[in-house]
């Protein structure tokens, strides 16, 4: 086995585990990781200024379009996401979002 099929054999087992939900993205419901920050950080997605909630949505590449920025990800909580920034990996994608944001702080 070489890593990438480590890595798709890993990500089968943490998008089918306790740490994962359904999400949806453009329409479709799929199973991801979403690593939500704390609180509010400093900045938005234009700006050093203002404030922005942040969260980082791990997701399967298998039965999705190659995200983009700009896409919707509204997740378990009902909470809706934008994509900020897609990171590739060996068959998934790892979508940097944000919500909430405050242009004043």
């Amino acid at each position: 086995m070489n890593f990438e099929d480590q890595v798709r054999a890993d990500l089968e087992t943490l998008l089918g585990g306790e740490f994962a939900e359904d999400v949806e993205i453009d329409g479709e419901t799929v199973s991801a990781v979403v690593s939500r920050d704390a609180a509010p950080e400093s900045g938005n997605e234009v700006a050093p200024e203002g404030s922005s909630a942040r969260a980082t949505v791990f997701l399967s590449a298998e039965g999705v379009e190659k995200p983009r920025r700009g896409d919707v990800v509204r997740d378990s909580e009902g909470v809706v996401w934008k994509v900020v920034q897609v990171q590739p990996l060996p068959g998934a994608y790892s979508l940097v979002c944000v919500s909430e944001e405050n242009p004043w702080g």
